[in-house]
């Protein structure tokens, strides 16, 4: 059996990087984000530097009582090992 990787995918996986606080009164949420895991994920545009994130709802409040959590998703290539094809059997023949 051969499982030599010769197809790439695309994963997606998610970088936490804050956290978020729905205002009581306003449909607002509140963000707090670390600067230092935001760095890392910030990407080049035309001369311009951006950084796109994710806010999403939690089931429940955290310990701190955050309703939210921020995260960046990253992309990273992994090798996929490319099925062996099944062999084929002649017309005519029996399985042994």
């Amino acid at each position: 059996m051969n499982n030599t990787p010769n197809t790439n995918s695309i994963m997606s996986t998610k970088a936490y990087i804050g956290h978020g606080t729905r205002h009581q009164q306003f449909d607002i949420v509140d963000v707090v984000l670390d600067v230092e895991k935001m760095q890392e994920h910030i990407f080049e545009f035309e001369g311009r530097r951006y950084l796109k994130v994710s806010v999403a709802g939690r089931k429940e409040p955290g310990k701190y009582g955050a309703t939210h959590t921020v995260y960046v998703r990253t992309r990273t290539e992994s090798a996929v090992a490319e099925p062996e094809p099944k062999p084929v059997r002649k017309k005519g023949t029996k399985k042994a």
